[in-house]
């Protein structure tokens, strides 16, 4: 993902996206400040994941920023109908597959902000295959964080859209899995 484009590919300026975040902050006497933000496209369509990366990244405690905004700090924090849905349509982005509005948009969205959070910047200019990458590395972080929570993979550090410090191991309960699946040699499942 750190690699330039090549004089052949063609790349496309990449800033924070338009849709304007409405950040709502309330605090109760004593209670900590949270900040809902809502995004809604004209038409009224909301990206609703965007939406809850952008108020995890606005909320997070300050101790949590310590290394940096990883992907999978956010994954970590979805209820599990939200992450299964996330897997489903990043799987779906990554492969090319078009995905109607706004999920599209959504998907896109949470990869370009993610990416941007990781590297502490504004813009990013990428070629389509770098963007492809960036679909692809958002739905292996969230099938991982599925899979960590049934138990069929186990891993240590911090899982990022592009700056991945972490390795992981199937369980044994991952390689029966992967045996009864049909997926691959175990060997493909390593990390």
């Amino acid at each position: 993902m750190d690699r330039q484009p090549t004089q052949n590919e063609e790349t496309q300026p990449m800033n924070k996206p338009k849709h304007k975040p409405v950040h709502q902050t309330k605090q109760a006497k004593g209670k900590t400040k949270v900040t809902k933000v809502r995004i809604e496209l004209p038409g009224g369509q909301r990206l609703r994941f965007t939406e809850s990366l952008l108020a995890y990244i606005t909320n997070r405690p300050a101790t949590g920023r310590q290394g940096g905004f990883r992907l999978g700090d956010w994954l970590a924090t979805l209820d599990g109908d939200t992450l299964a849905h996330l897997v489903e349509l990043s799987g779906q982005a990554a492969t090319g597959h078009e995905l109607p509005p706004p999920a599209g948009e959504d998907v896109l969205s949470v990869a370009v902000h993610a990416t941007l959070e990781e590297r502490d910047a504004h813009e990013l200019k990428l070629s389509e295959k770098q963007l492809q990458d960036m679909l692809l590395a958002l739905s292996v972080a969230s099938t991982l964080e599925s899979f960590r929570r049934q138990g069929l993979v186990e891993h240590e550090g911090r899982v990022g859209i592009e700056n991945n410090d972490f390795s992981f191991i199937l369980t044994e309960k991952g390689r029966e899995f992967a045996e009864r699946s049909g997926i691959g040699g175990i060997g493909a499942w390593s990390h």
